[in-house]
């Protein structure tokens, strides 16, 4: 995930999209992610979005 440019990506998908990719991520490093962890994950990425929009994130 340290490409620059997915990362700008990533900011931009839906719910379903990030749990996707989630869940392929998890399959694929062999470990089980909790919902906890997704939905860690999405605020995070909820609030990027919302620096990228110029909204101040709380």
């Amino acid at each position: 995930m340290g490409d620059e440019n997915y990362s700008e990506k990533i900011a931009f998908w839906s719910r379903s999209e990030l749990k996707k990719a989630l869940e392929k991520y998890a399959k694929e490093e062999g470990v089980k992610l909790g919902v906890v962890c997704r939905r860690a994950l999405f605020e995070f990425l909820k609030g990027k979005k919302k620096l990228q929009e110029g909204k101040e994130y709380l």
